[in-house]
């Protein structure tokens, strides 16, 4: 209970308050003027109050309170990516700022709102603003399903895939030198590979040209999916994580350029920027015979040893046929 005396008239500030007390009690709880009174849930207790100026004159207020539980002070939970207007966080739907669901409903951080399996192509703005939500679909965890996402690209997901409930989006997105979406939802974890079943556009070219592709929904480098196959003009592609996925056409051989020496070796760069270098097509010559060097993948690197001469044939291809033979000299 929060409260504060005054007097009428104002003559509280005139004159001046000569007392308070609380003569029923040996604990006073507050001291002039404001205060708070704290009583543990369930009690009962009366107070007196008495307030007297200088001049004589008295008033007197007679109070019985009961303590209650206070209600817990609302924490606002907002989506866990900072540029993200709304997100779906262990089945609540958050928001930065307040939005209007289909049903009138109304989503803000102080009152998030649950799921319970429900979905929604659009949310608004209080301005009206229609936000688009691509969310396809609802999975439960230790369930098996095969989710359409369009016409020629179907998502399966295994009992031990999920852990948690997973709210899929399907959302376009640009890919270089092809097509790619959005799938499923960053915040939720995959726990056994799913696979995605994609058929190869028309508008790709050949499907021998064409390769998988994946970047991380907070962005940077596409890079090639391993473990992907091709069958006939469908792709299997294993889903590790939840993100971008694109089909790629790729035309462009690997790039090999040759760096400094470092120690007993030479180092030559061997990069693809679209399908990858597969490692299993190099070939290197030396002056005198043919090489078996080491080439690290993860940071793309052949080491020739500098025994072997100063002049070196590589010849190499990508993952989906793309080949390139060139001499260094160091």
């Amino acid at each position: 209970l929060r409260w504060y005396l005054d007097y009428g008239y104002q003559q509280f500030y005139r004159i001046g308050l000569a007392r308070l007390y609380e003569p029923l009690h040996e604990h006073v709880p507050w001291s002039r003027g404001k205060g708070w009174i704290s009583l543990s849930p369930g009690t009962l207790r009366a107070f007196r109050v008495v307030a007297e100026d200088f001049g004589g004159n008295k008033a007197e207020v007679m109070l019985t309170l009961r303590g209650e539980i206070s209600p817990p002070t609302p924490i606002p939970r907002r989506p866990m990516l900072p540029k993200a207007r709304w997100s779906i966080e262990d089945g609540y739907l958050l928001a930065q700022l307040p939005l209007r669901t289909p049903k009138g409903d109304t989503v803000s951080p102080y009152s998030p709102m649950r799921l319970s399996g429900v979905i929604f192509d659009t949310l608004w703005s209080l301005q009206g603003e229609a936000i688009p939500t691509f969310l396809h679909a609802c999975v439960f965890p230790g369930h098996e399903t095969e989710i359409v996402l369009m016409r020629g690209c179907t998502l399966r997901i295994f009992r031990e895939t999920l852990q948690e409930t997973l709210y899929c989006k399907f959302k376009p997105v640009q890919v270089p030198w092809g097509k790619g979406f959005l799938i499923g939802d960053p915040l939720v974890a995959v726990r056994f590979p799913a696979e995605l079943i994609w058929d190869i556009p028309p508008d790709l070219g050949s499907s021998t040209k064409t390769y998988p592709i994946f970047r991380p929904a907070s962005g940077g480098a596409w890079s090639p999916i391993i473990g992907s196959r091709r069958n006939g003009e469908k792709w299997h592609i294993p889903v590790r994580n939840w993100g971008e996925y694109g089909l790629m056409r790729d035309t462009f051989p690997p790039r090999i350029k040759p760096l400094r020496p470092a120690g007993p070796y030479y180092l030559v760069l061997i990069e693809d920027l679209g399908s990858g270098v597969d490692p299993y097509t190099l070939k290197v010559r030396g002056e005198k015979r043919s090489l078996f060097p080491e080439y690290y993948e993860p940071q793309r690197l052949l080491y020739l040893p500098k025994r072997e001469g100063h002049r070196f044939w590589i010849k190499v291809a990508d993952r989906v046929g793309n080949h390139v033979t060139k001499e260094v000299r160091f």
